[in-house]
């Protein structure tokens, strides 16, 4: 599922100075192994203010609460590396499962852990998520295939790059393109109280918390409009509050960062980042690496 315009209350000139500001930092402090792809991975950047701020967004928070098959609302984001594609060209394709499709087979664990991304510019369809339509109806049958061919896929994700077979891609598809719209550490410090409960500052029994999840799951649609618009302008502030504070001569020297290999200009149209964030219930928290 893609949501366009979601985050659009991020479109705007001075947050995105400031979320390329702080992309080149990470890069430029990136460790990159001799030798090997990180698959436009960085991997150092998982703190950053701009990922705190979106994981206490609250529209963003109540589209996963309501697409969980079983509507756990009591719900902790925990941080996730970002996607930073060259526009040099590096090497990122990949297919693969955040799934441990053994024990999801066996008593659906995972089934109700969703993930889900924001793109921080345009992509395109040879630069981007490829998925399979519809492949959750199919991932029994597909399991099943592989232990008929002696492959147990027990890990705590399922590499798909090889096992999803020539046969498999006649049965139910190819990969296909789903590109995403744009907009779809230092610690930033408490906005409001559900904000707080994302990011497992407060407990989801707290008074404030439940006042402020009814108000954003209940039907009242003016109210809820009304508390999006003033906690989204809070995230902003404090966002601002914790922000680089760079004039344009600084700006330009960080988003060119000279690498002994090549230039790579973190401005450039056609580079690529994204934020991968994950949602999980608060009794089934996971840390990934």
């Amino acid at each position: 599922m893609v949501i366009d315009s979601v985050f659009d209350y991020l479109d705007r000139e001075d947050m995105k100075k400031s979320i390329d500001v702080e992309f080149a930092i990470y890069r430029h402090h990136h460790r990159n192994l001799s030798g090997r792809s990180r698959l436009s991975w960085l991997r150092n950047m998982f703190y950053s203010l701009i990922q705190q701020l979106v994981r206490q967004d609250p529209v963003w928070y109540a589209i996963i609460a309501s697409a969980r098959p079983d509507k756990n609302w009591r719900l902790i984001t925990y941080p996730y590396i970002t996607k930073d594609t060259d526009a040099g060209g590096e090497t990122t394709g990949f297919l693969h499962l955040d799934l441990n499709t053994s024990k999801f087979v066996q008593n659906n664990s995972g089934g109700n852990l969703l993930s889900s991304s924001m793109s921080l510019d345009d992509e395109e369809s040879d630069g981007c998520t490829v998925v399979i339509l519809s492949f959750h109806h199919h991932i029994k049958e597909w399991h099943a295939r592989r232990l008929g061919c002696g492959k147990d896929l027990a890990g705590f994700t399922t590499n798909c790059s090889t096992s999803y077979r020539t046969e498999d891609r006649r049965d139910w598809g190819e990969p296909e393109p789903a590109s995403y719209p744009a907009f779809g550490s230092i610690v930033m410090e408490s906005s409001l109280a559900l904000e707080d409960a994302l990011v497992s500052r407060r407990k989801w029994t707290d008074s404030q918390v439940c006042k402020e999840r009814d108000i954003l799951l209940g039907d009242n649609d003016k109210r809820v409009r009304a508390y999006v618009t003033v906690r989204r302008e809070k995230l902003i502030m404090k966002y601002k509050e914790h922000g680089l504070e760079t004039n344009s001569e600084d700006i330009e020297r960080m988003l060119t960062i000279d690498n002994k290999e090549e230039n790579m200009s973190i401005s450039d149209d056609n580079d690529n980042k994204r934020i991968e964030e994950k949602e999980n219930s608060n009794d089934d928290i996971k840390m990934k690496n």
